[in-house]
């Protein structure tokens, strides 16, 4: 439903009878400020911004609709993202109503309709959210298989065939991939109706190619191609795929083009800029690779070269004009194939450390194939100019802020932010002449906008172990910094592992979720309240014993308590700190990276290899370790951690600890004789070890025994403790379930939507569904965390492993151990319009949790499920901190979006116990309400 009839009242004021609402083109809506009339809105793709359509910005209430004619009377669903209050009424009765605001999200209400066949009048009345820029409207209409319905239509009343025609134009879609290949270019235009396509209007599509600046003698076009109509019916309706007559490379290359698109009369341009230097880099590129020894060849040089390849390649094929910069890295990737025509490793030698030549010096983009997607996840690499392998040099590890990139973030630690460029430009117009540094600098891409936050974070830590493992690394001069976001990463990836970095300079970073306006002043679940400190740096701050910070914050940047609260930790720990404050906003890192001010005060600092105390906290055995003290266990799923050691003379060890239920500690060389018994003095309580024997504690009531603790069955420990978005540290494959076909679309988008995680992360995680699971033949003992969407009915792996679960779908019920939760009663739409049928057809009733797979256990199972299809759809409402479980309704659509359920109900939710199972009396008192 990508078209609409919309109107607005001039004065901001209602219709005085919307209950006889009659949407029709050019109809006027009357009041005392005077008429507006209906008029046609129409969106390509996406959402539709009503205050465009209506060139107004809206104060008060705008109104879509339109008339949907069905074949078969039945049950319907209307799927609506507003950004805004809306109204939804249905032949005049009001089905819908919703006054808060919230983001615009598709499918963020999810409205029940029972329709007779015919025709039926839609209007929406639509409330602009007090914060948002304007109104924006997404709607889909499905059959209660949650698919189009078959031969149903929508109608705009008093549209002419002109105005459909007109909207057709408006409402296409159009790409060009210019096709590059080793001989020349095989184009390919195509054309969609992403939201639907005009029913019986004819779109033509024409294109011809001709020189972006024409010559005196006015040649004419290399082809003029008629590309037909876009179907508009068939499996094929609203999309046209054309293969362009194919250009040799001496036909066009080095020349610059342009192809004219007309689609329905309305003209496109997409520039096309061959060049015959970047096609023959990348063909010369794959053919080396094709022909390169894996034995000799790093797996991530080989995954560097392809990368910088396929980035040519994209640039080429999406008609990028920085023509400039194309050369630039085709050069880059030309040499590194001349390396491997040599069958030499373009960046480091694969033998010892013998030719100092054999290093790739300077700053250069990298890439290698992350464990999460088995994609490339690009990073950026400074090596100074005079490297050599018989010196050891520190690494500075470099976070990029929101929207950076690595190259960018190298560039800015070395004083060269150029305001007068983007981050995109600064990106591929590098400087290569830099000031020397004596280290090696790493910039990780996070997978960019994680927030370097789970599979953010795991992507610092393998660079850094990757640079540790390429170069001559001192491990007790490991440092990291970053601005913004990279603040928050830098100080974040230090304090979680804090026996890696000797000193963090987050710059301008946000370090307590309870500083946002989004946080501050909630009333917050449990889990929400502990969930919101695990993401909170100044929670962890006592992991900085040996961890001097440099923060700067402008004085500008309000409020100076995002960066204030981890000062004041600091100062109250009396942990070493430098701190600035200059009179700038949030942009501090031109003045602190200039110079190499900020990578001058990182270098000094060393870590103790061998500290004879250490200071540990953590919520969760994901992060267990520092230096010597390892956590086995935590005495609390929703609780923190703490250890306080120390080893004094004569193999004495002395620790004190709250919230641990067991841990270990390394008998250091340097602090410890191995050959003589060790005395741990834990709590009151004195344990001895002999000579040799590992050192390994746990609680026993309230006193503390030696040796590991013993389980009979599954218990949270290592990486496998939750909570549900946890699974996003580790590699995942999606399974949605095609069993049942009343849910299988429902659970097939519900999935690809949770693989999306949230806007800004860039990771491609593989999605297939139950039958294509075992098709493959992949293992239920899966290498990968298993995310597994929709019930048993729907979904076979669920059906395989369900009996493990606590958790269940049984009929239109959800079993949370013993107890049983169920749909709520029905009520007629006329009473309560936003409620559900009482059939597990139309209930919302549904349940997320996390779990160590029963036949993997070191490994994670997420379920997704609903006791019907828009069970499952209703997921996509909830916020973005859960707990390790949770069972929801339509109660949780508030949270749409959010960081917490705010004014949200969920029907049960918490942690498991230590020992995975459900704790508690009941789900009510389990959810904390």
């Amino acid at each position: 439903m990508g078209a609409w009839l919309v109107a607005a009242l001039p004065d901001g004021s209602r219709a005085t009878d919307e209950e006889h609402l009659q949407p029709r083109l050019d109809a006027a809506l009357d009041s005392p400020a005077g008429p507006s009339r209906w008029r046609v809105a129409g969106t390509g793709d996406g959402a539709l911004r009503v205050d465009d359509a209506l060139e107004t910005h809206l104060h008060g209430v705008a109104y879509a609709g339109g008339v949907v004619l069905v074949q078969r009377p039945g049950r319907y669903v209307l799927l609506l993202g507003v950004e805004g209050g809306v109204d939804v009424r249905v032949d005049g009765r009001l089905e819908f109503a919703r006054d808060s605001g919230r983001p615009g999200r598709d499918a963020g209400d999810i409205v029940p309709l029972e329709l007779a066949a015919g025709e039926h009048t839609i209007v929406l009345a639509l409330r602009r959210r007090m914060t948002a820029p304007g109104i924006d409207l997404r709607a889909r209409l499905l059959d209660d298989l949650l698919q189009p319905p078959p031969g149903a239509a929508w109608m705009l009343p008093g549209a002419s065939a002109v105005d459909a025609q007109d909207l057709a134009a408006r409402m296409a879609t159009a790409t060009l991939d210019r096709g590059m290949n080793g001989t020349g270019y095989e184009p390919v235009l195509t054309v969609e109706f992403r939201e639907g396509i005009p029913a019986g209007t004819p779109v033509r599509v024409r294109a011809r190619l001709a020189r972006a600046a024409p010559g005196a003698g006015g040649e004419g076009p290399l082809f003029d191609v008629d590309a037909g109509d876009v179907p508009s019916d068939g499996p094929d309706a609203g999309r046209l795929s054309v293969m362009l007559p194919h250009l040799a490379d001496t036909e066009v290359e080095d020349q610059d083009w342009t192809l004219q698109v007309d689609i329905a009369g309305r003209p496109l341009a997409f520039a096309f800029h061959p060049r015959q230097a970047v096609r023959e880099a990348t063909a010369h590129a794959t053919r080396a690779l094709a022909e390169s020894d894996p034995t000799w060849l790093d797996a991530t040089s080989r995954a560097s070269v392809e990368h910088v390849r396929d980035r040519l390649v994209a640039f080429v094929a999406e008609g990028d004009p920085d023509v400039g910069a194309q050369l630039d890295e085709a050069r880059e990737l030309a040499d590194l194939t001349a390396a491997l025509d040599q069958q030499r490793d373009p960046y480091v030698p694969t033998g010892p450390y013998s030719d100092p030549g054999a290093f790739r010096t300077g700053a250069m983009r990298r890439a290698y194939l992350s464990p999460a997607d088995g994609k490339p996840s690009e990073f950026a690499v400074y090596v100074p100019p005079d490297f050599s392998p018989d010196r050891t040099y520190p690494l500075v590890v470099a976070l990029h802020g929101m929207n950076g990139r690595p190259l960018e973030m190298v560039m800015w630690l070395f004083g060269h932010d150029d305001p007068a460029h983007g981050g995109v430009w600064e990106d591929r117009h590098p400087i290569h002449d830099l000031p020397p540094l004596e280290a090696i600098v790493v910039a990780p891409d996070g997978h960019f906008n994680t927030m370097y936050r789970d599979v953010g974070e795991e992507d610092v830590m393998r660079v850094v172990e990757w640079a540790m493992a390429t170069y001559p690394i001192d491990p007790s001069r490991v440092t990291i910094t970053g601005p913004s976001m990279g603040g928050i990463g830098a100080a974040a990836c230090a304090l979680h592992h804090p026996a890696r970095f000797a000193a963090a300079e987050p710059l301008c970073g946000y370090h307590s979720y309870f500083v946002r306006g989004d946080i501050d002043g909630r009333t917050l679940r449990p889990w929400e309240k502990f969930l919101a400190e695990q993401r909170s740096n100044v929670f962890w701050a006592e992991n900085g014993m040996y961890l001097p910070l440099y923060v700067v914050h402008g004085l500008r940047d309000l409020p100076e308590e995002n960066s204030g609260v981890l000062i004041d930790r600091y100062d109250e720990l009396h942990y070493v700190l430098k701190q600035e404050h200059p009179d700038l906003g949030h942009n501090v890192w031109q003045t602190t990276y200039q110079d190499l001010k900020g990578a001058a005060w990182l270098l000094p600092h060393r870590r103790p290899l061998h500290p004879r105390a250490i200071r540990f906290k953590t919520p969760s055995t994901r992060w267990a370790d520092d230096d010597w003290v390892h956590v086995r266990e935590l005495s609390s799923s929703d609780g923190w951690g703490e250890v306080i050691a120390r080893i004094d003379p004569d193999n004495v060890v002395y620790v004190s600890a709250h919230g641990v239920a067991a841990l270990a500690l390394d008998r250091d060389s340097e602090r410890i004789d191995d050959a003589a018994p060790v005395s741990v003095h834990v709590d009151g309580r004195t344990l001895a070890f002999q000579a040799g024997e590992p050192i390994e504690l746990h609680r026993d009531g309230t006193s503390w025994a030696a040796g590991a603790r013993a389980h009979e069955g599954l218990y949270k420990h290592a990486r496998v403790t939750g909570p549900i978005r946890d699974v996003f540290h580790d590699p995942i494959l999606f399974v949605w379930g095609a069993s049942d076909p009343a849910q299988a679309r429902a659970n097939e988008e519900v999935a690809r939507a949770w693989a999306r995680v949230r806007w800004g992360v860039r990771v491609e995680y593989p999605i297939m569904s139950d039958a294509e699971f075992f098709a493959h033949g992949e293992p239920l003992a899966n290498d990968r965390a298993l995310f597994l969407v929709g019930n048993a009915r729907s979904n076979r792996v669920v059906r395989e492993l369900e009996g493990a679960f606590p958790l269940r779908v049984d009929g239109e019920a959800i079993l949370v151990g013993s107890q049983r939760i169920e749909t709520k009663p029905s009520t007629t739409p006329s009473t309560t319009p936003s409620t559900t049928e009482g059939s597990a057809g139309r209930s919302q009733l549904g349940a997320a949790f996390i779990r160590p797979n029963p036949r993997r256990p070191d490994r994670y199972v997420v379920v997704v499920e609903g006791v019907g299809a828009l069970g499952t759809w209703r997921s996509l409402s909830l916020p973005d901190m859960l707990p390790d479980y949770v069972v929801y309704d339509e109660d949780v659509g508030p949270a749409d979006g959010q960081l917490t359920l705010g004014a949200a109900q969920v029907r049960a939710g918490g942690f498991f116990d230590e020992d995975w199972d459900v704790r508690g009396p009941t789900p009510r008192a389990l959810a904390g309400l």
